[in-house]
């Protein structure tokens, strides 16, 4: 699990709109609680998709740009890959997608591989990620 300290460090500790956005903080902190690593990654990484994309179009392409166009911000812990289809892929999506995959192919072995890759250092730079898309948004960047 995820401490409360840990949180607090990861989001404190940087810029944030813990005033202005409470209550979306607060849903974050919440999904820290989920003991499972996978549903924990899902819940960030699902909130991450839904901040960046626009209104009506809810699509992983954003998170890939928006990684994209601060990919220095967040090296050397988001990387970009190929995908199968020889496409660029970050490396927080490439894992939302072999989760999915795991999923549509009902492969509990993997599945569980894969969410054994999902470290403390996965969720905290996810979090990282979250608050400055919070504070962007809250600047209105």
């Amino acid at each position: 699990n995820i401490l409360a300290s840990s949180f607090y460090n990861t989001i404190i500790s940087k810029e944030n709109a813990m005033c202005e956005q409470h209550v979306l903080y607060q849903k974050i902190f919440e999904m820290l609680h989920n003991p499972n690593p996978i549903m924990r990654f899902l819940g960030l990484y699902d909130l991450l998709l839904v901040l960046v994309s626009k209104e009506n179009d809810i699509q992983q392409k954003y998170v890939h740009n928006y990684l994209g166009k601060n990919k220095k911000r967040y090296e050397p812990y988001i990387t970009f890959v190929k995908n199968k289809e020889g496409k660029s892929e970050d490396t927080l999506t490439q894992l939302r997608n072999e989760i999915a995959h795991c999923e549509q192919t009902n492969d509990f072995e993997k599945y569980r591989t894969v969410g054994s890759r999902i470290s403390p250092a996965v969720i905290r730079i996810l979090l990282c990620v979250l608050n400055d898309v919070i504070c962007e948004k809250s600047k209105g960047i």
